[in-house]
């Protein structure tokens, strides 16, 4: 795993970091997981609310700081 900081320590660039166990986690240029590989499950992240992982999406709310609710959907059915 290799960083590279710039200006205020920010990480600049995409980073991938592989564990020994073949798994795998890719970072944006401000240090967010944008993707993570574990066991042969591909899940994408969108911020710190969404996420989507064998075609279902997640959506999480959160109040004060901590997540509180998640909601699920697959195809065109959204439950919570």
């Amino acid at each position: 795993l290799r960083f590279r900081l710039s200006g205020r320590y920010r990480v600049r660039g995409t980073q991938i970091d592989k564990t020994l166990m073949g798994n795998e986690k890719v970072y944006d240029g401000d240090g967010r997981r944008v993707k993570a590989m574990v066991n042969g499950v591909t899940t994408y992240y969108v911020g710190d609310y969404y996420e989507m992982s064998g075609g279902v999406v997640k959506k999480y709310y959160t109040a004060g700081g901590k997540r509180v609710v998640l909601c699920a959907a697959a195809g065109r059915s959204f439950g919570c």
